[in-house]
């Protein structure tokens, strides 16, 4: 199982996790949805790092709902946030945007009216407009393994917010299975220079928090600091140029908000020494400082 990176993000959550099912369309049509299929569509996202220890414990009390109210209230009323609270991909593809008030899912939302920060779980109604299963109620589980994040989308079709409630949590310690016959889905908080990009030699590049992929090649991410700007990645085996080896790739805001990626590894033996590989140079990265060239500009399409 890939770990989840340890330096990515700073959050203040205490526990997190989440799951979902397959990225294949179910013969009851949940396939976007999110539910056991594991579509991205009403699916939830995960937990940050530096909560992740928390989850699989039921975390903390204080991050409950009082008594499972709909206001988020914890001990003495006083507000808590959903400990998923942020931005997140997952697995297959799928990109989330999570607070206490509402689930956004690849154009699906869902509001939601029960959650549980001990129980790690959220009871939401899905949007009136949600491609699949309007109208009717979700409940997403969550939790962390081996220090990786994976949620559930454990009902996604309930006639009531009182039958979400009442759907049995998803099996946690079975990853392959557990989500309702489906496997649970991993989650990464996103990254800064998550997205499509254009470099100043005409390639195409498109990131998030598993792959960076650079014209016909791939690099399947391992592990990322957000923080020092760098992440180390293995080589696709079907790449043009050193399959299966492994990459370490840094990245630089210039003062005028230019981005900037030196791939300062590219045919490391293992993971290891791609991650010990020296930070480029980022002092003056139009001019020089990538293996003695200059680092490459990066810009969105237009």
């Amino acid at each position: 199982m890939i770990r989840l990176f340890r330096m990515f993000q700073m959050f203040t959550l205490v526990s997190l996790a989440a799951c979902a099912g397959e990225a294949k369309d179910t013969a009851d049509g949940a396939a976007d949805d999110g539910a056991a299929d594991g579509a991205t569509d009403g699916t939830a996202d995960g937990a940050t790092d530096g909560a992740a220890d928390g989850a699989a414990d039921g975390g903390s009390d204080d991050g409950a709902t009082d008594g499972g109210s709909d206001d988020g209230s914890g001990d003495g009323g006083l507000p808590v946030e959903l400990m998923i609270t942020g931005t997140w991909d997952d697995s297959w593809g799928g990109q989330h945007e999570i607070d206490s008030a509402r689930w956004l899912s690849d154009g699906s939302s869902f509001e939601i009216s029960v959650y549980d920060n001990a129980l790690s779980y959220a009871i939401a109604q899905n949007g009136a407009e949600n491609p699949y299963n309007p109208g009717l109620w979700s409940r997403f589980d969550w939790g962390t393994s081996g220090g990786d994040v994976f949620y559930c989308q454990t009902a996604y079709d309930a006639e009531s917010e009182a039958a979400a409630l009442a759907t049995p949590a998803a099996a946690l310690s079975d990853l392959d299975g557990g989500c309702g016959g489906f496997s649970w889905t991993e989650l990464r908080p996103a990254l800064s220079i998550n997205g499509d990009w254009n470099d100043g030699w005409g390639g195409v590049h498109n990131i998030n928090a598993f792959t960076w992929t650079s014209g016909t090649s791939t690099f399947a991410i391992t592990q990322a600091d957000e923080a020092a700007g760098s992440l180390v990645a293995q080589n696709g085996a079907a790449n043009p140029w050193s399959p299966g080896l492994w990459s370490r790739f840094d990245w630089v805001w210039d003062a005028e908000g230019q981005l900037w990626y030196c791939q300062t590894a590219y045919d490391a033996p293992d993971e290891a020494a791609a991650l010990a590989t020296p930070a480029a140079d980022d002092t003056d990265p139009s001019s020089g400082g990538c293996g003695g060239f200059s680092w490459t500009g990066m810009v969105r399409p237009d």
